[in-house]
């Protein structure tokens, strides 16, 4: 398994296209735009095509390629996803090559997003335990005591 840095876009019928060797398992798939090398990274070139790809969709939408009443076949909130200022980033992907040759990307930056929240809370949970710890009547309970009260553990 190998992993690398991506440009990623879901795949979209209207704007993608379908033909007699498309495969059969591509939709609600991320086609991969633009793989990144290590060079793009550095010197940020990657954010010019980030660029030219919300641009791309802007202009499908401004020309009316992709309507108001348009519905995605799998997303049902196609246009509200297309509204988001993340919707075109960089990813760290796993590429696979279907049978009709399209190459689809398994977003695994997700797992680092999920793992930043879990660890944020965590962090927020503890930050309050000292806070509680700190307050005037934790000290006091505990110069009579000789230990916090109990509630707060």
């Amino acid at each position: 398994m190998s992993l690398q840095l991506g440009i990623c876009e879901i795949y979209t019928p209207i704007i993608h296209g379908a033909t007699q060797s498309s495969s059969n398992n591509i939709l609600g798939n991320y086609i991969v735009s633009h793989e990144i090398d290590t060079a793009e990274f550095y010197n940020s070139s990657y954010q010019d095509i980030i660029y030219t790809n919300k641009m791309k969709w802007r202009h499908a939408i401004s020309t009316g390629l992709i309507h108001q009443n348009y519905d995605h076949p799998i997303i049902t909130n196609f246009k509200n996803m297309l509204k988001t200022s993340n919707f075109s980033k960089l990813d760290i992907i796993q590429c696979i090559e279907l049978e009709g040759g399209e190459i689809i990307g398994i977003i695994k930056t997700i797992w680092l997003r999920i793992f930043q929240k879990l660890y944020k809370k965590k962090y927020m949970a503890k930050q309050k335990f000292i806070n509680s710890l700190k307050l005037p009547s934790s000290q006091h309970y505990r110069k009579l005591m000789g230990r916090y009260p109990k509630y707060l553990f």
